[in-house]
């Protein structure tokens, strides 16, 4: 491990090559340049491998996908380019791989990627992606984390992520995707995060979102959707956060979002939602924003919402108050 220090230059690895029972190597976050170093695919006894937050440039090696052993992988943070080899769906012991932030492949998710599974958290995010999201990343279902935000993926959102049951944090975010949320997301019972927004997703909220139990973080923001909010959101979860603004939703707000107490951002602006503020939000003591201005919001503000100890941020021009 020699990570977090002010290494430079070509990393080196035919020094290592004769380490044959070496299971670590960490060399995040230095200052090394030039291509990855092809010698590390030499080191068959590998289990980890970090090079991330360095200089890289290039391709990744399709030779690192000749490492059996490995289980962690990250690249992340440097400046490689060209395509995500389909060799690293050969790492069937893979657990962990981090590819994304300030790469920049070309063409998209390689659907060998779908063969990974043992993985755990898959990191792509902000690395210059394009296409459609393989419907083959369905068959990882042991995900707990899918980050592929920040790129330009287009298409709808697979089916088949919907059946990844042990999903607790989806990020789509900043793409181009478009289509409706699927119905197969009803069965992903542990998720906690679903960020979707700065998109091109139609259609409404589907009504199971408000029954999946674990969710806290849902951000839809600056989409083509419609639709009634579902009037059970937040009766059945702890939410943190519920961003729907710039859209195009309509009807009340619904009155149970802060139901479990816990509720501290609440964002609404730019759509059409008319009805009064719920009452139940003047006694959301957890609430720190809350931005509902340009709807049709009328009535009189509840009784203890301006006195709410931890609001930071209260918006509500453009309306019918």
């Amino acid at each position: 491990n020699i990570s977090n220090n002010l290494f430079n230059g070509f990393f080196l690895a035919q020094n290592l090559t004769n380490l044959a029972s070496l299971h670590v190597l960490d060399a995040y976050n230095n200052n090394f340049t030039g291509p990855l170093p092809l010698e590390i695919s030499k080191l068959n006894s590998l289990h980890h491998l970090h090079l991330g937050g360095n200089y890289f440039e290039g391709t990744i090696p399709p030779q690192y996908g000749s490492l059996m052993n490995l289980s962690y992988l990250a690249l992340s943070g440097n400046s490689l380019t060209g395509r995500i080899p389909v060799e690293i769906g050969n790492l069937a012991l893979l657990e962990d791989l981090y590819l994304g932030y300030y790469n920049q492949f070309d063409a998209g998710i390689p659907s060998a990627l779908g063969r990974l599974t043992r993985l755990v958290r898959l990191d792509l995010a902000d690395c210059g992606l394009s296409g459609n999201i393989p419907p083959h990343l369905g068959n990882l279902t042991n995900l707990d984390s899918l980050f592929l935000q920040i790129n330009s993926l287009s298409g709808s959102i697979p089916e088949e992520l919907g059946m990844l049951m042990s999903l607790r944090s989806l990020d789509l975010s900043n793409n181009l995707i478009s289509g409706h949320i699927p119905d197969t997301f009803s069965g992903l019972s542990r998720l906690e995060l679903l960020n979707l927004f700065r998109n091109r997703v139609q259609g409404p909220i589907p009504g199971f979102i408000a029954t999946l139990p674990s969710l806290q973080v849902l951000s839809l923001w600056e989409n083509n959707m419609t639709g009634m909010v579902p009037q059970t959101l937040g009766s059945h979860q702890g939410l943190l956060t519920l961003d729907l603004s710039s859209n195009s939703f309509y009807g009340p707000i619904p009155p149970s979002l802060c139901a479990m107490g816990r509720l501290e951002r609440l964002i609404l602006f730019n759509n059409m939602l008319s009805g009064s503020i719920p009452l139940g939000l003047g006694q959301c003591l957890s609430l720190t924003r809350l931005r509902f201005g340009h709807n049709s919001v009328n009535g009189s503000i509840p009784d203890g919402l301006i006195s709410l100890p931890s609001l930071q941020i209260l918006e509500a021009p453009n309306n019918q108050l």
